[in-house]
């Protein structure tokens, strides 16, 4: 088998993954099972092991898949989703265990995520449905009044428990449910056949697998470029490695809604009911595919800078967001399991270091920074640090503006971060471009400028010969930028 892939269809991502058997010291499964219609897309089931075995998890898995379609399906009327959704007085007939299971896993990340996870948007979901369906301009305020509400409602678990009906919501797990089936049905196919060595499912491009630790070789799991689907494997941005884990995506792709002559994207902010301007895709790595599942959705909904920074706090989880232009911003490991299709080779970790000068003024403000790197043909590679959101003072860094600023927005929307105090900082650099490719040898500048409101403005730079030699250079500032250096580290 060359490629198996999971074709995903209907309202679900076209950026799909699928297990590339042909990668060198991949895993490769003995048997392979597909089945439409899984929750309203594919499902594919990999297992190596025995006919027997493997005849006995495809049954199993389906059973169990089927089984949980019908406590959480938002599209059959009879599911138990629907029939609590639909409640207008104190029922006595109890919740499942699946379903409380879901609701506490929602209330933990809604606690963790804050305003970037919900699991209460289904009012908000049907009301956009309406707006589409009636082609009327959505009303941002009436949009907003069913979200807060949601949002601040005191309605939980225990009220859910005693049968009460919910005022505020309706439930929806759209943004869980997948990852919450998969594991459930990796447990049921373990069960049916202990002896396996391995099992990959893959629902509608979310993926969840499991080897034993006697199978030396890891799954080998192709990402493909978001807005692109392609069965034949060609268009791919690369590979991750995967022995007993989840990949999930998310993202905008062709699912947006078209409302008289706009176009609004599927992915909503829990925060105001509203789409998340310049969405980002997001793919990530993690140990369950109900992790996976619900930071996929979470990164998406929340900017660039605030994405990165909440990932890379966590070194459990690793993950890609990816722009509308195909920027790449990767979590500080996602390297450790990736290889991108582009371009394998090594890359080059560098360090680079600025220092915010301390004033003894009155009316200090925190300088507005960029940092970036060109190279020979000043076409800018990569777009290290961007400090500052504001438009008016951002342009004052005239080089950055002209040669990216300006054509480029976006940046100052979702990518840059708030300014910072005096003190030392550092970035590190991969030594790949903003498309995530390794970028080859040679010769690179990279730039710092900085402008301060009741200040003045400074810019600094550093030529480096990338992958040459280590390097280590500092330059030293007169006004916003004390110093500023570069070092480079190692090959990785």
């Amino acid at each position: 088998m060359k490629f198996l892939r999971s074709i995903v269809m209907g309202l679900n991502p076209v950026c799909a993954l699928c297990v590339c058997a042909s990668a060198a010291h991949a895993l490769e499964p003995t048997h392979r099972f597909s089945h439409s219609n899984a929750l309203g897309t594919s499902l594919t089931i990999l297992v190596r092991g025995s006919d027997t075995d493997a005849a006995r998890i495809d049954q199993a898995v389906i059973r169990e898949v089927a089984r949980l379609e019908q406590v959480f399906s938002s599209y059959r009327e009879d599911s138990e989703l629907s029939q609590i959704n639909r409640r207008a007085t104190q029922s006595e007939t109890p919740v499942s265990d699946d379903f409380l299971a879901l609701v506490s896993l929602c209330e933990q990340w809604q606690s963790v995520l804050k305003k970037a996870f919900s699991c209460r948007m289904g009012r908000v979901i049907e009301r956009w449905n309406e707006y589409e369906a009636s082609q009327e301009r959505p009303d941002r305020v009436s949009i907003r009044a069913i979200a807060r509400q949601a949002h601040q409602s005191a309605y939980t678990s225990t009220e859910l428990m005693a049968g009460l009906p919910n005022p505020d919501y309706d439930w929806s797990f759209g943004a869980i449910a997948k990852g919450f089936i998969l594991d459930k049905a990796l447990s049921a196919a373990r069960k049916a056949a202990p002896g396996v060595e391995a099992i990959g499912l893959d629902i509608g491009g979310d993926t969840r697998y499991w080897q034993s630790p006697e199978v030396g070789a890891p799954w080998s799991v192709s990402v493909a470029v978001p807005g692109l689907p392609d069965d034949s494997g060609t268009h791919t941005l690369g590979t991750v490695e995967v022995r007993s884990g989840a990949v999930a995506y998310s993202g905008n792709d062709s699912r947006a809604r078209k409302i008289q002559r706009s176009e609004y994207g599927h992915i909503l902010t829990p925060r105001d009911g509203w789409p998340k301007a310049n969405a980002v895709s997001a793919v990530v790595v993690a140990d369950s595919a109900t992790t996976a599942d619900v930071l996929a959705t979470a990164l998406t909904a929340m900017d660039v800078s605030e994405a990165l920074d909440w990932i890379n706090e966590r070194d459990e989880y690793a993950a890609l967001l990816i722009d509308e232009d195909g920027r790449q911003y990767a979590s500080n490991n996602w390297y450790q399991t990736f290889t991108s299709r582009a371009s394998a080779a090594e890359s080059v970790m560098a360090r680079i270091q600025f220092e915010i000068p301390t004033f003894d003024v009155a009316e200090y403000r925190q300088p507005y920074l960029a940092i970036w790197v060109e190279n020979d043909q000043r076409e800018v590679v990569k777009n290290l640090l961007i400090l500052g959101q504001s438009e008016q003072w951002m342009e004052k860094n005239r080089t950055w503006w002209r040669v990216q600023g300006r054509d480029y927005p976006q940046l100052l929307q979702g990518v840059a971060r708030t300014t910072r105090r005096p003190g030392t900082y550092d970035v590190i650099w991969n030594g790949r471009d903003e498309f995530g490719d390794v970028l080859p040898s040679g010769n690179y500048t990279v730039y710092a400028e900085a402008v301060r409101e009741h200040g003045g403005h400074e810019k600094l730079a550093i030529r480096i010969k990338l992958g040459e030699k280590l390097e280590s250079i500092t330059k030293k500032g007169k006004s916003e930028i004390a110093s500023f250096s570069y070092e480079s580290l190692a090959k990785h």
